[in-house]
Parts: structure tokens; C-alpha cells; sequence
């Protein structure tokens, strides 16, 4: 059987920038498309990110802080929580507390 993983072999970069070459020597009609469109999609990134600090100024500073806000809930909830201790234990209170807890399991009602 035989393995259907695609194995890639690392090509040099200089191998990789004579096909490139090769290619528009071939073909020069491709050269000015790429340099254009790269020009172009650039003006409309950048358009976009003018657009996108336009729609951050305009936001109120209660929206802005959305994850902050989230955070601080979290942790509200976490302080909020009986179910463990807050602080972490020493060695000897949680052996302590595994012995009680075995203690109880077992049946023999004493407590350390």
C-alpha cells in the first residue's frame, strides 16, 4: 500500500527565481499585469484600512473595550466561585484534604 501524503521536496530559491525568469522571458505579456494590479490592490487596502479607522473613531468608547469587558467578567466569575480554595494550598493541607476525602470514601468517618 502506498501512502497518499503529498511529500513536497524544498526547492532552491535560486532554482525558483530562474523558472520565474524563464517564465516571463516566455511570456512578457504577463510582466506589466502584475505590476499594475499590485498597484491597485494596494490603493484599495488602503482604502479600506482609512475606512476601517473611520468606522474606530466613530465608535463610542463602550464598544471599543468589548474584550476588556469580557475579561473582567471572567474573572468576577472566577472570584464568585465557593468551589475551591482561592489560594493555592501547601503540600500538607492537600495531602490533608486527599486523606479526608479517603477517609470519607472509606467509610471510618474520622477526619484528619
Amino acid at each position: 500500500a502506498y501512502c497518499n501524503f503529498m511529500h513536497i521536496k524544498h526547492i532552491p530559491r535560486a532554482i525558483k527565481r530562474r523558472v520565474v525568469r524563464e517564465m516571463y522571458d516566455d511570456h512578457p505579456e504577463y510582466l506589466g499585469q502584475t505590476k499594475k494590479e499590485g498597484k491597485e490592490k494596494r490603493k484599495d487596502k488602503d482604502k479600506d484600512k482609512d475606512k476601517d479607522k473611520d468606522r474606530r473613531k466613530d465608535r463610542d468608547d463602550g464598544e471599543r473595550g468589548r474584550s476588556r469587558s469580557r475579561r473582567r467578567d471572567k474573572e468576577k466569575k472566577e472570584k464568585d466561585r465557593d468551589d475551591g480554595p482561592s489560594a493555592r494550598q501547601t503540600s500538607e493541607e492537600r495531602r490533608a484534604m486527599i486523606a479526608s476525602w479517603n477517609a470519607e470514601r472509606d467509610g471510618d468517618g474520622v477526619v484528619a
